[in-house]
Protein backbone atom coordinates (compact mmCIF):
# COMPACT_ATOMS: atom_id res chain seq x y z
CA UNK A 1 0.00 0.00 0.00
CA UNK A 2 2.71 2.61 0.37
CA UNK A 3 6.54 3.21 -0.13
CA UNK A 4 9.03 4.98 0.59
CA UNK A 5 12.07 5.53 -1.22
CA UNK A 6 15.91 6.85 -0.54
CA UNK A 7 18.34 7.87 -2.70
CA UNK A 8 22.06 9.25 -3.47
CA UNK A 9 22.52 10.40 -6.63
CA UNK A 10 25.89 11.61 -7.19
CA UNK A 11 26.29 15.30 -5.58
CA UNK A 12 29.38 15.46 -5.14
CA UNK A 13 30.36 15.29 -8.70
CA UNK A 14 28.01 18.34 -9.27
CA UNK A 15 30.22 20.96 -7.26
CA UNK A 16 32.47 21.74 -10.29
CA UNK A 17 29.24 23.49 -12.10
CA UNK A 18 28.49 25.69 -9.03
CA UNK A 19 30.79 27.95 -9.70
CA UNK A 20 29.48 28.87 -13.29
CA UNK A 21 26.17 28.32 -12.51
CA UNK A 22 25.80 31.18 -9.75
CA UNK A 23 27.14 33.67 -12.43
CA UNK A 24 23.33 33.25 -14.28
CA UNK A 25 21.58 36.61 -13.78
CA UNK A 26 18.84 36.72 -10.81
CA UNK A 27 15.16 38.03 -11.63
CA UNK A 28 15.07 41.66 -9.59
CA UNK A 29 11.27 41.68 -7.70
CA UNK A 30 11.78 45.45 -8.21
CA UNK A 31 12.71 44.89 -12.14
CA UNK A 32 9.20 42.75 -12.81
CA UNK A 33 7.42 44.39 -15.16
CA UNK A 34 3.89 45.90 -14.10
CA UNK A 35 1.88 45.42 -17.74
CA UNK A 36 0.30 42.29 -18.37
CA UNK A 37 2.61 41.20 -20.09
CA UNK A 38 4.56 37.52 -19.17
CA UNK A 39 8.19 37.48 -17.36
CA UNK A 40 9.17 34.09 -18.02
CA UNK A 41 9.22 33.26 -21.92
CA UNK A 42 7.64 30.03 -23.42
CA UNK A 43 11.44 29.15 -24.45
CA UNK A 44 12.77 29.43 -20.58
CA UNK A 45 9.07 27.67 -19.25
CA UNK A 46 9.74 25.08 -21.79
CA UNK A 47 13.59 24.47 -20.33
CA UNK A 48 11.89 24.40 -16.81
CA UNK A 49 9.35 21.54 -18.04
CA UNK A 50 12.19 19.36 -19.31
CA UNK A 51 14.77 19.73 -16.72
CA UNK A 52 11.79 18.78 -13.78
CA UNK A 53 10.64 16.19 -16.04
CA UNK A 54 13.59 14.13 -16.48
CA UNK A 55 14.80 14.75 -13.15
CA UNK A 56 11.51 12.95 -11.80
CA UNK A 57 11.57 10.28 -13.97
CA UNK A 58 15.37 9.95 -12.95
CA UNK A 59 14.29 9.67 -9.14
CA UNK A 60 11.74 7.35 -10.12
CA UNK A 61 8.78 9.48 -8.73
CA UNK A 62 5.55 7.08 -8.38
CA UNK A 63 3.00 7.78 -11.39
CA UNK A 64 5.30 8.70 -13.98
CA UNK A 65 6.55 5.67 -15.23
CA UNK A 66 5.17 5.67 -18.49
CA UNK A 67 6.92 9.35 -18.70
CA UNK A 68 10.39 7.74 -19.34
CA UNK A 69 11.47 8.41 -22.48
CA UNK A 70 8.64 10.92 -23.18
CA UNK A 71 9.16 14.56 -25.13
CA UNK A 72 7.36 17.57 -24.02
CA UNK A 73 5.59 19.21 -26.97
CA UNK A 74 7.36 22.64 -27.49
CA UNK A 75 3.52 24.46 -28.06
CA UNK A 76 1.41 25.46 -24.85
CA UNK A 77 -1.59 26.20 -23.62
CA UNK A 78 -1.72 29.13 -21.83
CA UNK A 79 -3.46 29.98 -18.78
CA UNK A 80 -4.41 32.98 -18.14
CA UNK A 81 -5.64 34.59 -14.62
CA UNK A 82 -8.54 36.14 -14.14
CA UNK A 83 -7.31 39.71 -13.80
CA UNK A 84 -6.16 39.22 -17.41
CA UNK A 85 -2.55 37.81 -16.76
CA UNK A 86 -0.31 34.84 -17.90
CA UNK A 87 -0.48 32.66 -15.27
CA UNK A 88 0.58 29.24 -16.11
CA UNK A 89 2.10 27.25 -19.35
CA UNK A 90 0.12 24.20 -19.68
CA UNK A 91 2.59 21.49 -21.34
CA UNK A 92 1.84 18.41 -22.92
CA UNK A 93 4.06 15.11 -22.24
CA UNK A 94 3.85 12.65 -25.17
CA UNK A 95 5.13 9.08 -26.20
CA UNK A 96 4.81 7.63 -29.41
CA UNK A 97 1.95 9.95 -30.40
CA UNK A 98 0.04 10.11 -27.16
CA UNK A 99 -0.44 12.46 -24.57
CA UNK A 100 0.12 10.61 -21.03
CA UNK A 101 0.42 13.66 -19.06
CA UNK A 102 1.02 17.29 -18.39
CA UNK A 103 3.13 19.90 -17.31
CA UNK A 104 1.88 23.52 -15.57
CA UNK A 105 4.73 25.88 -15.20
CA UNK A 106 4.98 29.45 -13.77
CA UNK A 107 4.21 31.97 -16.23
CA UNK A 108 5.93 34.76 -13.63
CA UNK A 109 8.70 34.01 -11.22
CA UNK A 110 5.98 35.94 -8.63
CA UNK A 111 4.31 32.39 -8.47
CA UNK A 112 7.60 30.80 -6.63
CA UNK A 113 8.62 27.31 -8.52
CA UNK A 114 8.77 27.26 -11.46
CA UNK A 115 7.08 23.65 -11.81
CA UNK A 116 3.78 23.49 -9.74
CA UNK A 117 2.53 20.58 -11.15
CA UNK A 118 2.96 16.72 -13.26
CA UNK A 119 -0.41 16.13 -13.91
CA UNK A 120 -0.94 12.16 -14.88
CA UNK A 121 -2.60 10.88 -18.09
CA UNK A 122 -4.51 12.96 -21.05
CA UNK A 123 -6.86 16.35 -20.94
CA UNK A 124 -10.30 15.29 -20.04
CA UNK A 125 -10.95 18.53 -22.38
CA UNK A 126 -10.40 20.20 -25.24
CA UNK A 127 -9.09 23.75 -25.68
CA UNK A 128 -10.32 24.47 -28.92
CA UNK A 129 -14.21 23.14 -27.96
CA UNK A 130 -13.99 24.55 -24.56
CA UNK A 131 -13.39 28.12 -26.32
CA UNK A 132 -16.13 27.75 -29.12
CA UNK A 133 -18.68 25.99 -26.70
CA UNK A 134 -18.33 28.71 -24.30
CA UNK A 135 -19.11 31.53 -26.86
CA UNK A 136 -22.01 29.64 -27.64
CA UNK A 137 -23.20 29.53 -23.70
CA UNK A 138 -22.43 33.45 -23.74
CA UNK A 139 -24.32 34.30 -26.51
CA UNK A 140 -27.34 32.52 -25.25
CA UNK A 141 -27.41 33.87 -21.89
CA UNK A 142 -27.54 37.38 -23.87
CA UNK A 143 -30.42 36.23 -26.13
CA UNK A 144 -27.29 37.28 -29.00
CA UNK A 145 -27.65 41.40 -27.76
CA UNK A 146 -24.44 40.70 -26.85
CA UNK A 147 -20.85 41.44 -28.62
CA UNK A 148 -18.41 39.14 -27.20
CA UNK A 149 -14.67 40.95 -27.17
CA UNK A 150 -12.18 38.11 -26.20
CA UNK A 151 -12.86 34.71 -24.57
CA UNK A 152 -8.97 33.50 -22.39
CA UNK A 153 -8.38 29.99 -21.27
CA UNK A 154 -8.32 30.78 -16.84
CA UNK A 155 -7.61 29.60 -13.88
CA UNK A 156 -10.88 30.79 -12.35
CA UNK A 157 -10.08 29.25 -9.26
CA UNK A 158 -7.01 27.10 -8.49
CA UNK A 159 -7.22 24.34 -9.81
CA UNK A 160 -10.38 24.89 -11.78
CA UNK A 161 -9.90 25.97 -15.33
CA UNK A 162 -12.72 27.59 -17.67
CA UNK A 163 -13.23 30.23 -20.28
CA UNK A 164 -13.15 33.99 -19.23
CA UNK A 165 -15.53 35.52 -22.03
CA UNK A 166 -15.88 39.03 -21.82
CA UNK A 167 -19.13 40.77 -23.05
CA UNK A 168 -20.25 44.40 -24.33
CA UNK A 169 -24.09 45.01 -24.14
CA UNK A 170 -26.13 47.01 -26.37
CA UNK A 171 -25.63 49.98 -23.95
CA UNK A 172 -21.93 49.72 -24.02
CA UNK A 173 -21.81 48.06 -20.46
CA UNK A 174 -19.03 45.44 -20.04
CA UNK A 175 -19.75 41.79 -18.50
CA UNK A 176 -17.67 38.73 -18.05
CA UNK A 177 -19.19 35.31 -17.78
CA UNK A 178 -16.70 32.16 -16.54
CA UNK A 179 -17.93 28.49 -17.73
CA UNK A 180 -16.29 25.79 -16.73
CA UNK A 181 -13.80 23.57 -19.88
CA UNK A 182 -14.85 20.78 -19.12
CA UNK A 183 -18.82 20.24 -17.68
CA UNK A 184 -19.66 24.11 -19.26
CA UNK A 185 -20.98 24.78 -15.89
CA UNK A 186 -21.56 28.67 -15.59
CA UNK A 187 -19.12 29.86 -12.35
CA UNK A 188 -20.90 32.90 -10.85
CA UNK A 189 -18.66 35.96 -10.98
CA UNK A 190 -18.26 36.43 -7.03
CA UNK A 191 -15.69 35.60 -4.01
CA UNK A 192 -16.26 32.29 -3.55
CA UNK A 193 -17.96 31.54 0.11
CA UNK A 194 -18.37 29.13 1.93
CA UNK A 195 -20.08 26.49 -0.42
CA UNK A 196 -16.95 27.08 -2.32
CA UNK A 197 -18.91 28.57 -5.28
CA UNK A 198 -17.69 31.98 -7.16
CA UNK A 199 -14.12 32.89 -8.82
CA UNK A 200 -10.86 34.32 -7.33
CA UNK A 201 -7.30 35.56 -8.67
CA UNK A 202 -4.26 34.04 -8.00
CA UNK A 203 -1.90 37.20 -8.30
CA UNK A 204 -4.58 38.72 -6.16
CA UNK A 205 -3.85 37.06 -3.26
CA UNK A 206 0.23 37.03 -3.37
CA UNK A 207 1.41 39.84 -0.62
CA UNK A 208 4.35 41.84 -1.50
CA UNK A 209 6.29 38.97 0.89
CA UNK A 210 5.32 36.93 -0.88
CA UNK A 211 6.12 38.28 -4.15
CA UNK A 212 9.66 38.76 -3.11
CA UNK A 213 10.10 35.24 -1.35
CA UNK A 214 8.60 33.41 -4.62
CA UNK A 215 10.92 35.13 -6.80
CA UNK A 216 14.06 33.75 -4.77
CA UNK A 217 12.53 30.71 -4.87
CA UNK A 218 12.22 31.13 -8.74
CA UNK A 219 15.70 32.09 -9.50
CA UNK A 220 17.12 28.89 -7.57
CA UNK A 221 14.59 26.73 -9.71
CA UNK A 222 16.25 28.54 -13.13
CA UNK A 223 19.93 27.65 -11.37
CA UNK A 224 19.27 24.51 -11.02
CA UNK A 225 17.74 24.22 -14.90
CA UNK A 226 20.81 25.99 -16.00
CA UNK A 227 22.77 23.12 -13.99
CA UNK A 228 21.38 20.05 -15.77
CA UNK A 229 21.44 21.76 -18.65
CA UNK A 230 25.68 22.41 -18.60
CA UNK A 231 25.44 18.47 -17.49
CA UNK A 232 24.14 17.41 -20.87
CA UNK A 233 26.40 18.79 -22.75
CA UNK A 234 29.49 17.32 -21.60
CA UNK A 235 27.55 14.65 -22.69
CA UNK A 236 27.47 15.91 -25.93
CA UNK A 237 23.58 16.49 -25.70
CA UNK A 238 22.18 20.04 -26.90
CA UNK A 239 19.02 21.89 -26.61
CA UNK A 240 18.11 19.10 -24.29
CA UNK A 241 14.47 20.55 -24.15
CA UNK A 242 14.20 20.05 -27.91
CA UNK A 243 15.22 15.93 -27.57
CA UNK A 244 13.92 12.84 -26.42
CA UNK A 245 16.58 10.96 -24.52
CA UNK A 246 17.53 7.38 -25.14
CA UNK A 247 17.65 4.73 -22.28
CA UNK A 248 21.65 5.19 -22.64
CA UNK A 249 21.73 8.77 -22.23
CA UNK A 250 18.81 8.72 -19.52
CA UNK A 251 20.99 6.19 -17.52
CA UNK A 252 24.46 8.13 -18.17
CA UNK A 253 22.52 11.64 -16.97
CA UNK A 254 21.52 9.75 -13.60
CA UNK A 255 24.93 8.49 -13.37
CA UNK A 256 26.83 11.42 -13.79
CA UNK A 257 24.28 13.21 -11.17
CA UNK A 258 21.56 15.33 -11.50
CA UNK A 259 21.95 17.34 -8.17
CA UNK A 260 19.43 15.84 -6.19
CA UNK A 261 21.64 14.97 -2.29
CA UNK A 262 18.11 12.99 -0.94
CA UNK A 263 14.19 12.21 -2.02
CA UNK A 264 11.37 10.19 -0.40
CA UNK A 265 8.13 9.71 -0.88
CA UNK A 266 4.67 7.80 0.48
CA UNK A 267 1.67 6.74 -1.12
CA UNK A 268 -1.49 5.46 -0.32
CA UNK A 269 -3.67 3.13 -2.91
CA UNK A 270 -6.94 5.52 -2.84
CA UNK A 271 -9.01 5.00 -6.31
CA UNK A 272 -9.61 7.96 -8.81
CA UNK A 273 -13.32 8.62 -8.90
CA UNK A 274 -14.85 11.41 -11.00
CA UNK A 275 -17.66 13.74 -9.63
CA UNK A 276 -21.00 13.13 -11.33
CA UNK A 277 -22.13 16.90 -11.26
CA UNK A 278 -20.65 20.25 -11.24
CA UNK A 279 -21.57 20.55 -7.48
CA UNK A 280 -20.29 17.16 -6.49
CA UNK A 281 -16.20 17.78 -5.67
CA UNK A 282 -16.47 17.56 -1.80
CA UNK A 283 -19.03 14.02 -2.49
CA UNK A 284 -16.02 12.13 -5.05
CA UNK A 285 -13.97 12.94 -2.56
CA UNK A 286 -15.55 11.63 0.08
CA UNK A 287 -16.38 8.06 -2.15
CA UNK A 288 -12.41 8.01 -2.59
CA UNK A 289 -11.43 7.99 0.96
CA UNK A 290 -14.55 5.75 1.57
CA UNK A 291 -13.07 3.16 -0.33
CA UNK A 292 -10.24 3.43 0.81
CA UNK A 293 -11.50 2.41 3.69
CA UNK A 294 -13.38 -0.24 2.11
CA UNK A 295 -16.54 1.30 2.12
CA UNK A 296 -18.37 1.20 -1.06
CA UNK A 297 -20.99 4.07 -1.00
CA UNK A 298 -22.52 6.14 -4.24
CA UNK A 299 -22.12 9.92 -4.47
CA UNK A 300 -26.06 10.35 -4.41
CA UNK A 301 -26.31 8.58 -1.48
CA UNK A 302 -22.84 10.69 0.27
CA UNK A 303 -24.74 13.77 -1.20
CA UNK A 304 -28.12 12.92 0.82
CA UNK A 305 -26.25 12.59 4.12
CA UNK A 306 -23.87 15.63 3.78
CA UNK A 307 -27.18 17.04 2.24
CA UNK A 308 -24.99 19.14 -0.51
CA UNK A 309 -23.03 18.54 -3.44
CA UNK A 310 -25.40 18.02 -5.91
CA UNK A 311 -27.29 21.72 -6.40
CA UNK A 312 -25.02 23.80 -4.47
CA UNK A 313 -21.80 23.39 -2.91
CA UNK A 314 -20.50 21.73 0.44
CA UNK A 315 -18.84 23.51 3.22
CA UNK A 316 -16.60 21.41 6.07
CA UNK A 317 -19.24 21.07 8.48
CA UNK A 318 -21.78 18.96 6.22
CA UNK A 319 -18.86 17.16 5.15
CA UNK A 320 -17.98 16.33 8.53
CA UNK A 321 -21.63 14.30 9.15
CA UNK A 322 -20.77 11.91 6.81
CA UNK A 323 -17.22 11.28 7.81
CA UNK A 324 -18.50 11.30 11.27
CA UNK A 325 -22.33 9.78 10.64
CA UNK A 326 -22.43 6.15 11.99
CA UNK A 327 -22.00 2.77 9.98
CA UNK A 328 -23.67 2.28 7.38
CA UNK A 329 -24.91 5.34 6.67
CA UNK A 330 -21.79 7.21 7.59
CA UNK A 331 -18.17 6.41 7.24
CA UNK A 332 -17.67 6.13 10.96
CA UNK A 333 -14.77 8.03 11.59
CA UNK A 334 -15.35 9.88 14.66
CA UNK A 335 -12.81 11.98 15.27
CA UNK A 336 -12.66 13.51 11.39
CA UNK A 337 -11.89 17.17 11.79
CA UNK A 338 -11.53 20.28 9.86
CA UNK A 339 -8.24 22.59 9.44
CA UNK A 340 -8.05 25.84 8.38
CA UNK A 341 -4.57 26.75 8.23
CA UNK A 342 -3.21 23.61 6.93
CA UNK A 343 0.44 22.50 7.04
CA UNK A 344 2.29 20.34 4.65
CA UNK A 345 3.45 18.50 8.17
CA UNK A 346 0.45 18.01 8.77
CA UNK A 347 -0.52 16.24 5.58
CA UNK A 348 2.94 14.36 5.67
CA UNK A 349 2.44 13.04 9.44
CA UNK A 350 -1.95 12.17 8.14
CA UNK A 351 -0.05 10.14 5.04
CA UNK A 352 2.61 8.24 7.26
CA UNK A 353 -0.10 7.40 9.60
CA UNK A 354 -1.66 5.60 6.57
CA UNK A 355 -5.03 7.88 6.39
CA UNK A 356 -5.72 10.12 3.04
CA UNK A 357 -7.04 13.20 3.88
CA UNK A 358 -9.74 15.95 1.68
CA UNK A 359 -7.72 18.75 0.96
CA UNK A 360 -8.78 22.03 -0.48
CA UNK A 361 -8.27 25.03 -2.30
CA UNK A 362 -10.95 27.87 -1.33
CA UNK A 363 -13.27 26.43 -4.45
CA UNK A 364 -12.51 22.64 -5.08
CA UNK A 365 -12.32 19.59 -3.49
CA UNK A 366 -9.51 16.78 -3.71
CA UNK A 367 -7.93 14.00 -1.93
CA UNK A 368 -4.14 13.86 -0.70
CA UNK A 369 -3.24 10.36 -0.80
CA UNK A 370 0.88 10.98 -0.91
CA UNK A 371 3.91 13.09 -0.74
CA UNK A 372 7.40 13.32 -1.81
CA UNK A 373 9.99 15.58 -1.03
CA UNK A 374 13.99 15.92 -2.52
CA UNK A 375 16.47 18.74 -1.71
CA UNK A 376 18.89 19.70 -4.53
CA UNK A 377 22.43 21.28 -4.29
CA UNK A 378 21.00 24.32 -4.09
CA UNK A 379 19.54 23.59 -0.31
CA UNK A 380 16.37 23.77 -2.41
CA UNK A 381 13.48 21.84 -0.40
CA UNK A 382 10.93 20.40 -2.24
CA UNK A 383 7.15 19.46 -0.63
CA UNK A 384 5.21 17.73 -3.30
CA UNK A 385 1.32 16.06 -2.55
CA UNK A 386 0.01 13.70 -4.88
CA UNK A 387 -3.61 14.23 -5.22
CA UNK A 388 -6.90 12.75 -6.84
CA UNK A 389 -8.95 15.26 -8.23
CA UNK A 390 -12.37 14.43 -9.05
CA UNK A 391 -12.55 17.02 -11.72
CA UNK A 392 -8.95 16.78 -13.22
CA UNK A 393 -7.42 13.80 -12.62
CA UNK A 394 -4.42 12.41 -10.28
CA UNK A 395 -1.09 14.84 -10.44
CA UNK A 396 1.37 15.61 -8.03
CA UNK A 397 1.35 19.61 -7.00
CA UNK A 398 3.79 21.49 -5.25
CA UNK A 399 2.63 22.17 -1.53
CA UNK A 400 3.92 25.06 -0.64
CA UNK A 401 3.09 27.61 -3.64
CA UNK A 402 -0.55 26.91 -3.98
CA UNK A 403 -3.42 28.33 -1.99
CA UNK A 404 -4.87 26.20 0.98
CA UNK A 405 -8.08 26.37 1.63
CA UNK A 406 -9.14 24.33 4.72
CA UNK A 407 -8.04 20.27 4.92
CA UNK A 408 -10.18 17.76 6.42
CA UNK A 409 -8.31 14.88 8.50
CA UNK A 410 -10.46 11.60 8.52
CA UNK A 411 -9.63 9.97 11.28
Amino acid sequence: MAENKGIQLGALLAVVFLMSIMLVPAVNANSLPTSNENVVSEKKALEHATVYMLQAVLVNTTGLEEWRGATINPEPLTLYDINGKKLFYEFSVDKNGNMVGRIKVSASPELGSSVQTFEIGPRRWNASTAIEKSKEIAQQQFNGKAEITSAKLVVYGYPNIGVMVTLVDQAGGKTRLFINALDYSIIPDKEPGADRIGVWSIYERLSEANKSKHIAEWNKDDKYVSFVNEKAKTMGIENLAQRTLSENELSSLKKQGIGITATSEKILNVPQYYQENSKGCCVASAQMIAAYYGVSHTQDHIASIMGCGVTVGCNPDQELVYYRGATPDGLGKTQSWSDSTPTWLENKNSINQDKPLRSATPTHCRVSRGWREYTNIFGTLKQDIYKNDPLWGTSWENWNDITHGDDLYVI
